[in-house]
C-alpha cells in the first residue's frame, strides 16, 4: 500500500475504551517502540479484558460456553492445561485481588542481543533472569 504496509496507528492519551480489533492493533504495534513494548502492552490489553469479564459478571456465561470455545480457540493456543483446569482457573481468578497478580516483562536489563543467522535477536540473559523471577513468583519461585 502507499505507507510500504504501515497502518498508521494513533491513540489519544488517556483512558480508552477500544474494540477488538483496535485492542488488538495496540498489542501488536511495534512502531516508534520495541518487543520490550510490546510485551508490556499485551499486558495491559490481558488486565483490560479481565477487568471488562469480571465487571459484566462473565465468568458463568464463559464457563458454560467453555467446551465449544476451547474448540475454537485450541488450534491457536499452546498451554499444558485442560479443558477443566482452565476452567478451575476462571474460577479462581474471578476472585482473585488484582494487588495480588504479579506481573513482568523480559526489559532490556534481562536480555542481550545476539545476531545470529543474519538477524539481531534478544536472549535471555540467564544470570539475570532470577531477579525477574523473583519479583513475579516470590523467593521460593524454583521450589
Amino acid at each position: 500500500d502507499m505507507n510500504y504496509g504501515f497502518d498508521p496507528f494513533y491513540l489519544d492519551a488517556g483512558w480508552q475504551e477500544l474494540d477488538g480489533e483496535t485492542a488488538l492493533k495496540y498489542a501488536r504495534s511495534r512502531h516508534g517502540s520495541d518487543d520490550i513494548d510490546r510485551a508490556t502492552r499485551q499486558q495491559q490489553v490481558i488486565f483490560a479484558i479481565r477487568d471488562k469479564v469480571l465487571s459484566y459478571d462473565m465468568i458463568p456465561t464463559l464457563v458454560a460456553q467453555a467446551p465449544v470455545l476451547w474448540n475454537e480457540l485450541n488450534d491457536n493456543v499452546d498451554t499444558g492445561l485442560n479443558l477443566d483446569q482452565v476452567i478451575e482457573l476462571a474460577w479462581y481468578g474471578q476472585s482473585m485481588p488484582l494487588d495480588n497478580i504479579n506481573t513482568g516483562v523480559l526489559g532490556w536489563e534481562y536480555v542481550y542481543e545476539r545476531f545470529y543467522d543474519s538477524q539481531y535477536i534478544l536472549v535471555p540473559d540467564r544470570e539475570k533472569l532470577p531477579i525477574l523471577m523473583t519479583e513475579v513468583f516470590g523467593p521460593n519461585y524454583n521450589q
